[in-house]
């Protein structure tokens, strides 16, 4: 059944971590509205409790983001830099999100480190602190507090553009046309990957 996008679209931007997630939500057709928040987990313990966390880190996210998602975009966990204990757990968290977001009827979709830079920069091997230089000189208004709110708004802008490229409105501003015509690209490559992208 094809999905009705609402006039006003609330994209969900997440780039999730055991200790810190960047949230970020946009809520309407430009990016003058937005706010990012950065949720505080604790450190990890000798013995973390993971489900506890993973509920928290939900409770949190749906505090912040409100109902009425349109659909929520998702930073694909880096697994080869971390250990094997704390990639277990970055992969657990991530799928309790995304069951989660099932459940709640929500579409959601993976964005590949390397697309999230692009749609950020226009280049796929920019470095973090480049990411949120490059935000706040495109988008002064908003606020970017650090690297894991970029990245998360980086996810909500190129859900944001993929609103844009399915409902075919030139209303929803994502950029200047520069980097408007690069973020569709990027969408173009992630909606083709069918294994990244749920219920859209």
């Amino acid at each position: 059944m094809e999905r009705t996008i609402p006039k006003k679209p609330k994209i969900l931007g997440l780039d999730i971590s055991v200790t810190a997630t960047g949230v970020a939500v946009i809520h309407g057709r430009k990016l003058t509205s937005k706010t990012t928040k950065m949720i505080s987990l604790g450190a990890l313990g000798t013995k973390p409790d993971i489900v506890g966390r993973a509920l928290r880190l939900w409770k949190k996210i749906t505090e912040f983001a409100g109902d009425g998602i349109t659909i929520t975009c998702i930073e694909e966990p880096i697994i080869a830099r971390q250990s094997l204990q704390s990639s277990r757990r970055l992969i657990e968290l991530n799928y309790y999100v995304a069951a989660k977001l099932y459940e709640s009827g929500i579409p959601f979709l993976y964005i590949t480190t390397n697309q999230l830079k692009q749609v950020a920069t226009g280049y796929g091997a920019s470095e973090k602190e480049e990411i949120v230089a490059s935000l706040r000189m495109e988008f002064p208004k908003l606020r970017v507090a650090n690297d894991a709110e970029g990245d998360a708004l980086s996810a909500a802008i190129l859900g944001l553009t993929a609103t844009r490229v399915k409902t075919k409105r030139d209303d929803i501003v994502v950029g200047n046309q520069a980097m408007t015509e690069i973020r569709e690209k990027v969408v173009g490559n992630v909606l083709r990957g069918k294994n990244r992208v749920f219920m859209w």
